[in-house]
């Protein structure tokens, strides 16, 4: 009859396992929204066409908030904006709503066919889609959306809308090679 590895090497290996995929993600919870994700997901676009030419510090300051910004995303999807409203509440703080239709999703999936993105005043990126709003109606764009629990328990969307770009592909890239990079495989072996 065949033996089995014993119980501490197999315990070993789970350990290593474990470790191996206890990432800086793992300790963010869903629906879970740091301070670190309010610069990440700040409600608003920006309209950086050729991130390539960005140069020194402008340009890794990027690329890192764009692989965080690709990693803490519950989805990625590319598509455009439909509609802008604006409305005004009671206090006389505007919140823009925006309709963003989705063509592809590039991460996870996108809950509809359309999603609904507000900024509200006073989020970090609320002052860009006032200063373009103009140019991002029915503009291709990629919406990196992350959910979190608002002060009621509701549950929104925070995102950062920016156009495609190669700098995107290669940060899907990087992402899923990352993933694939912290896989182990574990191996029994038999003992006769």
């Amino acid at each position: 009859m065949p033996r089995h590895t014993s119980s501490p090497v197999r315990a070993g290996a789970l350990l290593l396992l474990l470790h191996a995929c206890g990432g800086s993600q793992a300790s963010v919870k869903p629906l879970e929204f740091t301070p670190r994700h309010a610069v990440l997901f700040d409600d608003g676009v920006d309209l950086i066409e050729d991130p390539d030419a960005l140069q020194g510090r402008w340009k890794s300051d990027w690329d890192q908030e764009l692989d965080e910004r690709m990693a803490h995303a519950d989805f990625v999807s590319s598509g455009m904006v439909k509609t802008i409203r604006v409305e005004v509440d009671p206090e006389g703080r505007a919140t823009y709503h925006l309709m963003f239709e989705v063509s592809r999703d590039l991460k996870g999936d996108a809950p509809r066919d359309q999603i609904s993105l507000a900024s509200r005043e006073g989020a970090a990126g609320y002052s860009s889609l006032e200063q373009h709003r103009d140019r991002i109606l029915n503009r291709g764009l990629v919406a990196f959306v992350r959910k979190a629990k608002d002060a009621s328990g509701a549950i929104v969307a925070h995102f950062h809308l920016m156009p495609p770009s190669a700098a995107i592909s290669r940060s899907m890239d990087r992402q899923q090679k990352g993933h694939r990079g912290k896989q182990i495989q574990v191996i029994e072996h038999h003992q006769e």
